[in-house]
């Protein structure tokens, strides 16, 4: 039987006040666990710490973040320094994005936590890698690679953004990718694309590699994907004039799939740069790596994970 024992991972600097409040918060609403708080000073740490992590000794490592923190723990997690079976995740919502937990219907709640940790019914989930590096659900090139490094940098970098970003969120995303499709054209790229079910070279303005169809909140970029199915979707948008890439952002954030879009499901991608350029790619909110030839390769069911039935928006 599992260990009546809970690591929780906060998302703050270790002996800041806000980790305190989170782990003492756990403790008042929590019944019948123990709670280890894991308070990381850096990613490099947060990552090290979830690999020494084991059922044997925790029901569950539960992530308080966002998609970002998750993905940090996720490198540890997924493939344990001495390859035994990894610890179940329960990726409670506590970032600024937080797509895998709306995708596995969890909700920023400790009385959920407990009734879905007390059922004992964790899932399997599949896991995309890119290079090796993995990630949880949605990675890519192009647009939303220059965002997603313009969002973080500029996150670093002001309060006043940080701020604006936990109350508006999707709203704020949308705004920055306005500006970077107005102002910018460094995010287009000349590519060769090979898979199982398409293959072409072409200039796109981005490409999304999709384990679920929701992206940033709202940002529709597949159609009818899960996170169980051994197999990931792919959204290709075609370079195009600023004024056109600006409409196709507004149709994906309606939900709407535009017409020019090539769409195609596969179990293996390969991408590279026909311009002899590192191409930057994110996943899971974070720039996780810069390359010019890309590989991406889906692991069914090698990520378990906690979830509330019936889910999937």
């Amino acid at each position: 039987m599992a260990p009546n024992r809970l690591a929780l991972i906060a998302n703050s600097h270790a002996g800041s006040r806000q980790a305190l409040d989170v782990v003492a918060r756990a403790r008042r609403e929590l019944w019948g666990y123990e709670i280890d708080p894991i308070l990381p000073k850096s990613a490099e740490e947060l990552s090290k710490v979830c690999e020494t992590l084991s059922p044997k000794t925790h029901r569950a490592a539960v992530v308080i973040g966002g998609d970002g923190t998750l993905n940090v723990a996720l490198q540890g997690l997924w493939k344990r320094a001495d390859g035994a079976t990894a610890l179940p995740v329960y990726a409670f919502p506590g970032g600024t994005a937080n797509d895998l937990a709306a995708e596995l219907g969890i909700r920023p709640s400790f009385s959920q936590l407990q009734r879905l940790v007390d059922r004992r019914r964790p899932m399997k989930m599949d896991v995309i890698t890119c290079n090796g590096t993995p990630f949880a659900t949605v990675a890519g090139i192009g647009l939303g690679a220059t965002l997603t490094q313009a969002v973080n940098d500029t996150r670093r970098d002001s309060k006043i953004l940080c701020s604006l970003m936990r109350t508006l969120k999707a709203e704020v995303y949308t705004a920055l990718s306005a500006k970077t499709i107005l102002t910018r054209r460094s995010f287009l790229h000349q590519v060769e694309i090979r898979s199982d079910a398409f293959s072409e070279r072409l200039r796109i303005a981005a490409l999304f590699v999709c384990n679920q169809d929701h992206l940033g909140g709202d940002l529709k970029v597949g159609r009818n994907n899960r996170n169980s199915d051994g197999i990931f979707s792919v959204l290709v948008v075609p370079a195009g004039g600023p004024l056109s890439l600006l409409q196709t952002l507004m149709e994906l954030k309606s939900g709407r799939m535009p017409d020019d879009m090539i769409t195609f499901t596969t179990r293996h991608l390969s991408i590279r740069s026909l311009e002899n350029r590192e191409i930057p790619v994110f996943g899971d909110g974070e720039v996780l790596l810069r390359s010019k030839s890309l590989e991406f390769e889906i692991h069914p069911e090698s990520l378990t994970v906690y979830r509330e039935e019936g889910s999937h928006r």
